[in-house]
């Protein structure tokens, strides 16, 4: 069983394990999870700002959307414009929350739908320490991974050394010159990992060992 932050469920194909949610009061909850609040510039409310209050950013074309379909949870996503970057340098968003205990591990749980024919080198799902500086796990997934046009959770598990944790979703682009789609992002969650399974894969490695998920619906 998995604690989560709000009610979900989910389904893990590994073991054909079906893992129920219910919701935790021990943490503090991902803020604006499906991105659907704005950041306040300062001059009024704007619906359609591409940046997602309580998520910071960097690199180019990552950004909130508020007209693009089919959103998985409210009327918003976060979504990387493959297809427009220039660079080599990868691209994310991040979000520090300060109430997770430490020495209990956590999953880091993030919707992702990439175009068809999306040719992104990757995306990496990642947790580090609260404001960053310690990678506390990390997991990788090609575009190989992922079913175009279908919502896929993508997943990483991790121990906080104290207390605190940072999530980031990164994207890394392809070829230059070779770029095309749109890889799309909705619905992030943290949750105390609880799952038997997980845990005995844990306790008989190392504690900065990355543990990723695939769930196909």
């Amino acid at each position: 069983m998995r604690i989560r932050y709000r009610v979900v469920f989910s389904e893990v194909l590994a073991g054909g394990l079906l893992l129920l949610g219910c919701v935790s009061s021990g943490a503090e909850a991902i803020k604006n999870s499906s991105f659907e609040d704005p950041v306040d510039s300062g001059l009024g409310y704007n619906w359609v700002s591409d940046r997602a209050v309580h998520w910071e950013r960097w690199g180019g074309w990552f950004n909130r959307e508020t007209t693009w379909t089919p959103v998985l949870d409210g009327q918003c996503m976060m979504a990387y414009h493959h297809w427009r970057i220039q660079g080599e340098e990868t691209s994310g968003i991040y979000q520090d929350i300060g109430d997770v205990p430490s020495g209990k591990p956590y999953t880091f749980t993030v919707q992702v739908m990439k175009d068809k024919g999306a040719n992104a080198e990757y995306v990496e799902i990642r947790l580090e320490s609260y404001l960053g500086g310690q990678t506390l796990a990390s997991k990788v997934f090609r575009m190989a991974d992922m079913k175009g046009g279908k919502w896929v959770p993508l997943s990483v598990t991790g121990l906080p050394q104290s207390q605190g944790i940072r999530v980031l979703v990164i994207t890394k682009p392809g070829r230059a010159g070779q770029r095309k789609g749109a890889i799309k992002f909705d619905e992030a969650s943290l949750s105390e990992e609880t799952n038997p399974a997980v845990l005995a894969t844990m306790s008989s490695a190392k504690n900065n060992t990355a543990y990723g998920l695939i769930r196909r619906r």
